[in-house]
């Protein structure tokens, strides 16, 4: 559009009135004056003449200013539009029939109305969109002091657009709005396009955003302004941070199921019971880094609990009260088969079994549970507060718990099996196959060590006629309480089996014929003096028992002339009046 040089319309209007009236009154005073002079230096009938004169010359005036005021008309109704547009009237047009000069101003006019109407929308528009549109628009000086900000930027910011205009551009990169950050010189050259950067809001709040800076420049090439946009990308942050921990997680779940594999795997080809608590104590450590654990196991026999484990080692006493180590049901995790996580032991109700104090942070305790029966509990414990908030934590732990209490009941189902095939069901004591594997081991063990070994051959004296006085049942009783007193009586290394019928043996290694007839006597006695009561019987039952007994090397070096004279020996006490203990 072709630029158009605006002027005061107000001072034109007042030149144009002082024009009128000069043109109007300066040949009425010019008349005037002249009929007066003419009139004083002519004849009468001059004079006559020149008194008509005003006649002519009135009407000629009010005919010529009519005339100018006719011309300078249009005049007028130009300036009055231009002033109109001025103050921002953009749609008053000249309305001039003319087609001499005025209406050659006012077709030009009209024309720069048009052309003005048609880019001032477009400044409107260009308004509307800069207000409206999404991402944050801050427009600064080439020394960075902003001098525009959109709705946006204020709503994005919390700030008035009066607080930021005027601003250094750096106060929304810092808290302090010191100096502004050395990447502001790449803005300048244009290099910095959808580069993540970080507001700072009126109340402090970090907002991650994508930010561009666009310098503007003039005819010359030097900077006029810098353009800013940034676009809040903060939903944007947050959904790549979830998808990292999702994708943290699955990597976590990956590793965690790697090992659950292999620890499954060691846990099912484990035979021993002590290995398998051993490698669950291992895997919890290496997961967990717990600051206590403990494994207690309940001794069916006992009825209390056994520390299997404990880490770092202390007494079972410093760790349970001790009212609930002789009576396990006292625990409520062992009566209810259910966990109990103490996330903060100083502020959380803690579990009242255990007394000892840990350092802030909490513990866990989980029920060993094999074969539907509760067989014993894990403690695991650390210092974190809030560690076992964590359900995936919990999943976790529970999972290794319950793959060594599965692991236990396997292993337990095997030893049961396999005692099962090599002891006496009556008595519980080997059997008679077992036995004889074993005392040829033990033989050999014996030369191997050149170690002595004491063997000893028992036989109940008069047993059929218990059976036949009081029955197969008393009997059966009696059999198992003699079998009970002679494993109370011996070592745990030595083996009790029963040898067939009401014979009992005893292997004895590392044992010579003196402490093989010590041990045999105080059986004896021991038999001789108890009182048997049986269930169906009031009265109490005198058992005596005959003992014979022989030692590697000196009475047999092989496992048949081992066993025969430790029968021999056997044969000689019965024979010698019973009740006694003799040796080949």
């Amino acid at each position: 559009m072709k630029s158009t040089k605006i002027f005061q319309g107000r001072g034109i209007r007042i030149k144009l009135v002082l024009l009128v009236s000069l043109l109007t009154i300066l040949p009425a005073g010019i008349l005037a004056g002249l009929t007066i002079y003419f009139y004083q230096a002519t004849p009468s009938f001059t004079r006559n003449t020149l008194l008509s004169l005003p006649a002519f010359t009135i009407p000629a005036m009010i005919i010529g200013w009519f005339l100018l005021r006719r011309l300078t008309s249009p005049l007028q109704k130009i300036l009055s539009t231009v002033e109109k547009a001025v103050q921002g009237d953009r749609f008053h047009r000249i309305e001039i029939p003319s087609c001499g000069d005025a209406g050659k101003i006012d077709h030009a006019s009209n024309t720069m109305i048009a052309e003005l109407q048609g880019t001032i929308p477009l400044k409107d528009y260009s308004n509307i969109i800069t207000q409206n549109m999404d991402d944050a628009l801050v427009v600064t000086s080439p020394e960075f002091t902003i001098q525009m900000v959109n709705r946006s930027a204020c709503e994005l910011l919390g700030y008035n657009e009066h607080e930021l205009i005027g601003k250094p551009m750096e106060i929304l990169f810092s808290e302090e709005g010191d100096a502004p950050p050395p990447w502001f010189d790449l803005i300048v050259k244009n290099l910095i396009h959808k580069t993540e950067k970080t507001y700072v809001s009126k109340d402090g709040r970090k907002i991650p955003v994508l930010f561009s800076g666009t310098p503007i420049r003039g005819n010359m090439g030097d900077v006029q302004g810098i353009v800013c946009v940034a676009l809040d990308i903060t939903e944007r942050k947050r959904i790549e941070a979830e998808l990292k921990k999702a994708v943290s997680q699955r990597d976590a779940n990956i590793k965690d199921l790697g090992y659950l594999m292999y620890f499954s795997t060691l846990m099912n080809e484990e035979v021993r019971e002590d290995k398998l608590i051993h490698h669950m104590a291992t895997a919890l450590h290496e997961h967990f880094q717990p600051e206590l654990l403990a494994v207690l196991t309940v001794d069916k026999v006992k009825k209390a609990f056994d520390a299997t484990l404990i880490s770092p080692p202390m007494p079972l006493h410093k760790l349970i009260r001790a009212d609930v180590l002789a009576d396990p049901p006292l625990c409520q995790v062992i009566r209810t088969g259910r966990e109990i996580v103490v996330d903060n032991s100083a502020k959380d109700v803690p579990c009242n079994c255990i007394i000892h104090k840990m350092e802030g942070g909490g513990y866990a305790c989980l029920p060993l549970i094999t074969g539907g029966a509760i067989s014993g509990m894990v403690i695991i414990g650390k210092k974190d507060t809030g560690y076992w908030y964590n359900e995936e934590i919990r999943k976790l732990l529970l999972v290794y718990v319950g793959l060594t209490a599965s692991a236990l009941q396997r292993v337990r189902l095997i030893d049961l099996t396999r005692r099962a095939a090599i002891t006496d069901s009556l008595t519980g004591a080997y059997n008679r196959r077992f036995f004889d594997e074993m005392l040829k081991k033990q033989i050999a063990l014996a030369k191997r060590r050149n170690e002595s070994l004491g063997l000893v051959i028992a036989d109940l004296d008069h047993f059929k006629n218990i059976n036949d006085t009081y029955g197969h049942v008393v009997g059966d009783q009696a059999l198992q309480q003699i079998a009970s007193i002679m494993k109370n009586s011996i070592r745990s290394s030595d083996v009790l089996a029963r040898y067939g019928g009401e014979e009992f043996v005893i292997i004895m290694p590392s044992s010579d014929i003196t402490n093989t007839l010590k041990k045999a006597e105080g059986i004896r006695q021991h038999i001789e003096s108890f009182q048997f009561k049986m269930n169906s019987h009031a009265s109490p039952i005198k058992i005596t028992i005959s003992i014979g007994v022989a030692a590697f090397p000196d009475h047999g070096a092989e496992y048949e002339t081992l066993i025969e004279a430790a029968d021999l020996a056997l044969y000689k006490a019965k024979k010698r009046g019973r009740n006694r203990v003799e040796a080949p």
